[in-house]
């Protein structure tokens, strides 16, 4: 067979570009062929992500290793789905995989859970329409890109240029003071994201924090591992 296969490759090396030889080949070849398909890429279980960050992005000093890295294993699910859900929607699957990787980590810190994807808090009347089928499809995963969307919207019509507040849009830009997440935390905040929190606040939209916390974990964590990148490209 593979002699027969080599005189038909050479009668069509000979006649190359001529659609006769072209159809011939096809239907003589001896060896079986197979239709090519896309190569499925699949992802771990648990992903597992490195982070060697040295300086803190909003306190601009020295990371402490034992408190600020964030690397460990994920589940490849979540990090499934909030791709799926971002190209959705068109938006930066690694602005919202920094989202919820500061908000729930990625599904593992005690806030998270199947209906918390990047801790949204947002009125379903206040987001975007679903691009799913209907509001019935629209999971927790769609609602959290949905709610980023509507946030970068918000942003855009406030003019804001600048991606740390831009970022900082998601969370508010309000001032934080010590009390104002007393309920949520049940204490009062000493600091916030490693900067001392004064008695005033700090103004967010002055000093926008968490937009500098999230880019920071997007651009230096995420971004760096080239796998997940090759992950992400072939996500749909």
């Amino acid at each position: 067979m593979a002699e027969l296969d080599a005189i038909s490759e050479k009668i069509h090396s000979e006649n190359e570009g001529n659609p006769i030889m072209d159809f011939l080949k096809n239907v003589f070849s001896v060896t079986p062929k197979t239709t090519p398909v896309r190569r499925n890429i699949v992802m771990p279980r648990d992903y597992e992500l490195k982070d060697n960050r040295k300086i803190n992005a909003t306190t601009g000093k020295e990371i402490n290793p034992n408190r600020d890295l964030i690397g460990g294993k994920y589940p490849s699910e979540r990090i499934l789905n909030i791709v799926k859900a971002a190209k959705r929607y068109n938006q930066d699957p690694y602005d919202l995989l920094a989202v919820d990787l500061q908000e729930t980590g990625l599904g593992t810190s005690k806030r998270a859970g199947n209906e918390n994807i990047g801790h949204g808090r947002m009125n379903m009347d206040e987001l975007i329409p679903t691009k799913m089928g209907s509001d019935d499809e629209s999971d927790s995963y769609d609602m959290f890109a949905r709610a980023f969307t509507t946030k970068m919207q918000y942003a855009d019509k406030l003019g804001i240029k600048d991606p740390y507040t831009k970022m900082q849009v998601y969370n508010g830009l309000g001032k934080i003071t010590p009390n104002t997440e007393k309920g949520y935390h049940g204490f009062a905040m000493q600091s916030i994201y490693g900067v001392p929190l004064p008695k005033e606040g700090i103004d967010m939209r002055k000093n926008p924090l968490y937009g500098k916390r999230v880019l920071d974990l997007r651009d230096n964590v995420l971004r760096k591992d080239e796998q997940l990148a090759n992950y992400i490209k072939n996500i749909r």
